[in-house]
């Protein structure tokens, strides 16, 4: 799988342009009760919901540690608090239904896609993403051209980790097409979700761009294309038909060899990693001359070389 680092942004930013009508939160929260574990015999969370609104993120965060201690029984309360008029308690609600992966959370996240703050919806994607909430994705798919680019990467992403074959056909044309679009984004993380997003689908019509990616201008960018490059041609993605074949193989090989000439130590061992994956015998010339690289690329020539069955040369 492709990772995904974790986002990181700032909770004052703001939609530029009007909202979507999308789910009223009543119909999120009808019949919801005020959270009480003290009846229970443990400490009422309370004292540490209050502290989401904190506008110190040290606070805020041990906090959320705490509410996570609760486990799936803090779920109604922090649904509740999604609807805060507070921006920092509708952030932090959010990003802890995210961890909590609990189903019960997919319609409030799906409300929070309108936020009117675009990192609130962008953690609610993230959440959805990360439950793999199919249900979420018509929701979703309005939200691939949003302004903001935090927003717009989470959405990008959780359309892949979000998709099933079982699909309508006509939504899951308009999911590859967003996908397919979100490669000649402007923006570098928007250009990754869509990298990560595609591996979910087997990236299938996809080798060009991801070959082209792996030159970006970006070194961010490359490096996950170049993973990318490694899954394809070795059939490590899900709904792959097997290895890469004939020319295919070929424009991958070739790709991944041009990887190795990278200036950055990370992007070149993973472009030998990619390789070591395809077995690809071709590169035994190239992997003799990075060799007499640097320690790592010394360990890491070595180690596929003999792989492929040839012997270290001669000690001197």
């Amino acid at each position: 799988m492709l990772e995904s680092p974790p986002i990181s942004v700032s909770i004052g930013c703001h939609r530029t342009r009007p909202r979507r009508r999308v789910l009223g939160i009543g119909s999120c929260v009808a019949g919801a009760v005020v959270f009480a574990l003290a009846t229970c015999g443990r400490p009422s969370p309370e004292p540490h919901i209050d502290l989401l609104k904190s506008q110190q993120r040290a606070v805020r965060e041990r906090a959320a540690g705490k509410l996570m201690r609760y486990g799936d029984e803090i779920v109604p309360r922090l649904i509740q608090e999604v609807g805060s008029g507070y921006t920092t308690a509708r952030f932090e609600s959010v990003r802890l239904l995210g961890r909590l992966r609990d189903r019960r959370a997919v319609p409030i996240l799906i409300h929070a896609l309108n936020d009117r703050s675009a990192n609130v919806a962008a953690l609610a994607a993230w959440g959805l993403g990360e439950m793999r909430a199919t249900e979420a994705v018509p929701a979703l798919l309005p939200y691939t051209g949003e302004i903001a680019r935090d927003l717009r990467a989470e959405v990008i992403r959780a359309l892949g980790l979000c998709y099933k074959d079982t699909l309508p056909a006509s939504t899951a044309d308009s999911v590859h097409a967003a996908v397919l679009a979100a490669f000649d984004d402007d923006v570098p993380k928007v250009r990754i979700a869509a990298l990560q997003s595609m591996h979910e689908f087997g990236f299938p019509n996809a080798l060009d761009q991801v070959i082209r990616l792996s030159e970006d201008a970006e070194p961010e960018v490359r490096y996950v294309a170049v993973q990318a490059l490694g899954q394809i041609g070795s059939g490590r993605v899900p709904r792959s038909p097997g290895a890469a074949q004939g020319v295919r193989r070929d424009l991958i090989i070739k790709a991944l060899l041009k990887a190795i000439a990278e200036t950055r130590q990370s992007i070149r061992t993973k472009a030998v990693r990619a390789l070591e994956m395809m077995e690809a015998e071709q590169a035994i010339p190239t992997l003799r001359v990075l060799e007499h690289g640097t320690e790592e690329d010394r360990r890491e020539a070595r180690r596929v070389l003999e792989n492929l069955g040839v012997p270290a040369p001669p000690q001197t």
